[in-house]
């Protein structure tokens, strides 16, 4: 999470000003939400010994269902890349 927050401040700035308060807040919340998320599925895919695409499949649509509650398509897929770049990267 340390990461991720200091990743927000790093990319932008302006959250540093007054008038970029409530995009740090939201940016800084959807980081969060990421890493938060990333654990639970973690821990999700372990306890029900999930591998392959069953793991695949249920990290997605968790992924997918929380993360578009709270941003736009196009920032999912660059949050996504950011993430796990050999990943996206391979396909």
């Amino acid at each position: 999470m340390d990461i991720a927050v200091h990743d927000a401040f790093d990319r932008h700035l302006e959250y540093l000003m007054a008038a970029g308060r409530h995009a740090a807040v939201t940016s800084v919340t959807k980081r969060v939400v990421v890493g938060v998320l990333a654990h639970l599925v973690q821990g999700k895919l372990l306890a029900n010994n999930l591998r392959g695409e069953d793991a695949t499949r249920t990290v997605m649509m968790a992924a997918v269902d929380m993360l578009l509650e709270v941003m736009e398509p196009a920032e999912f897929v660059e949050a996504l890349k950011r993430a796990f770049p050999a990943d996206i990267a391979t396909g």
